[in-house]
């Protein structure tokens, strides 16, 4: 929808560049011009909002439900209590573990043939 209203005011403002226009014409063009530009800021203005208040939510929740859980939980998922804010906020940052090659089982039998797929 916004791409429409973009395509729009590229049409209007070509219009009023290629045509010679009377000035209530062009001023009324204008003033249309400028209502949608500030229906699409306010718009935005708008989500940036929302999208502020459901981040801070779900951090809410993600904080509860972390206190919620025992201690012997919170280890098997490798934070401490003290450390619920930091996973909420986003500031911990866990290191992965490099790729360690696996042995293969195979059978004696056939040279190099892995036993499971």
């Amino acid at each position: 929808m916004l791409n429409q209203i973009y395509d729009d005011i590229k049409v209007v403002d070509f219009v009023a560049k290629s045509r010679r226009l009377d000035p209530l014409t062009l001023e009324t063009l204008a003033h249309n011009k400028r209502q949608v530009e500030i229906a699409l800021f306010i718009s935005s203005a708008f989500k940036k909002v929302v999208d502020g208040i459901a981040a801070w939510y779900r951090g809410n929740v993600l904080a509860r439900d972390l206190n919620a859980m025992p201690d012997y939980i919170l280890k098997d998922i490798g934070i401490r209590r003290d450390q619920i804010n930091a996973v909420v906020e986003g500031k911990l940052v866990r290191k992965t573990a490099p790729e360690t090659p696996v042995a293969v089982a195979t059978d004696d039998k056939v040279d190099n043939h892995p036993l499971a797929a």
